[in-house]
């Protein structure tokens, strides 16, 4: 993103429709189409996932693993020099606590500026249960209009191990219109209601058991439930 508003001259808004915007995350890389080989302009990169914990800054590579449920106060940094040690073999935390202790703090900045607070060491079950305040996931009603583009898990209902209902009303021009209706999941699991050979059929899969229900009679206007 830095790239392409640099490239069209823009300016990302500070302010979208009376809401305050995080900064960019990233550098742009304008620079290297003229310069392939010019120094890196990037300060500093953080990682996080489920309290899992990483900073680059300069060089030099600062990584926490977390014990979920653990206190993040006792997790234990690793510290590597990149610039010599680029496949990270040689642990220096032991040797250079000094140069940890920076890449520890400058996690901290990173990761204030960037809404990474509070840290969440939840599981995905448990965080789309309870989801974050302002999350679409807190909704109870969702209306999704024809044409729209493919949704995030994020941003549709959490039926995931609860009881639902899907209720669709279908109007089709002739008994051999079938196609999907809803779906969500992935390979691993997830649900599919969908209309084949003139008949309603909802599949779900359970971590690679797949169980399905297929309606009884044929229709071409359908109201299922």
């Amino acid at each position: 993103m830095p790239t392409l508003l640099e490239l069209l001259d823009l300016q990302a808004p500070e302010v979208y429709h009376g809401i305050p915007q995080m900064p960019l995350h990233g550098t742009s890389m304008a620079y290297t189409f003229d310069e392939p080989t010019a120094p890196t302009r990037k300060e500093a990169q953080y990682f996080e996932m489920f309290g899992h914990r990483a900073i680059w800054h300069d060089g030099w590579k600062a990584v926490s693993f977390h014990q979920r449920g653990s206190s993040f106060d006792d997790d234990q940094w690793e510290l590597y020099h990149h610039d010599t040690d680029f496949s990270e073999c040689n642990d220096l935390a032991e040797t250079q606590p000094e140069q940890l202790q920076k890449m520890v703090a400058r996690f901290w900045v990173e990761a204030g500026k960037y809404d990474v607070l509070p840290l969440d060491d939840n599981g995905f079950a448990l965080r789309a249960k309870i989801p974050r305040p302002g999350s679409p996931r807190r909704r109870t009603t969702f209306t999704y209009y024809p044409g729209m583009a493919h949704l995030p898990g994020a941003a549709v209902p959490p039926v995931m191990n609860r009881a639902h209902r899907i209720t669709a009303f279908v109007d089709r021009a002739a008994a051999s219109d079938e196609g999907v209706l809803v779906s969500l999941g992935n390979i691993s699991s997830g649900y599919v209601l969908y209309v084949k050979d003139n008949r309603l059929v909802y599949e779900y899969n359970f971590l690679g058991t797949r169980y399905t229900v297929t309606s009884q009679t044929n229709s071409r206007s359908a109201r299922p439930n």
